[in-house]
């Protein structure tokens, strides 16, 4: 069984999800993990601290409970490379399509089970951080 986790765009930074709260089947609130850099505790460690947000300002992306060729966490949403054989590779964003998570390549409806290729694959971005992946030429 999968892991389920989520992690959240808030304020145009994305952040460990730590918990949800669901109304009406609707999320209502969710609780981040902030992290700052600039704060450090006493032994040398970032501050961490918890943020109270509203559903209607978090856009969450759950975790597909793959990991890519790097051993880094695919999350809905991410923008995954793998190569086409020929020199060349392949750039899809992760989405949850019917009964699964799939890779979508630019201009194609989503066609192929990220599960089928995930040791090949590997995370270089999201769409909202890094949106200007997806438009290099395939």
């Amino acid at each position: 069984m999968r892991e389920i986790k989520f992690r959240a765009l808030y304020r145009g930074k994305i952040y460990p999800v730590l918990h949800l709260i669901v109304e009406k089947d609707k999320v209502s609130t969710v609780i981040i993990e902030m992290i700052d850099d600039d704060l450090v505790k006493s032994d040398g460690s970032p501050l961490k601290t918890e943020k109270v947000v509203s559903g209607n300002h978090a856009i969450l992306m759950q975790y597909t409970g793959l990991n890519d060729k790097n051993g880094k966490e695919i999350y809905e949403g991410d923008i995954i490379r793998e190569s086409d054989g020929d020199g060349g590779y392949i750039y899809a964003k992760v989405v949850y399509y019917k009964d699964g998570f799939m890779g979508k390549e630019k201009g194609f409806e989503p066609e192929y089970p990220i599960s089928d290729f995930q040791n090949e694959a590997e995370v270089i971005g999201n769409i909202y951080e890094n949106p200007e992946l997806l438009e290099v030429e395939q």
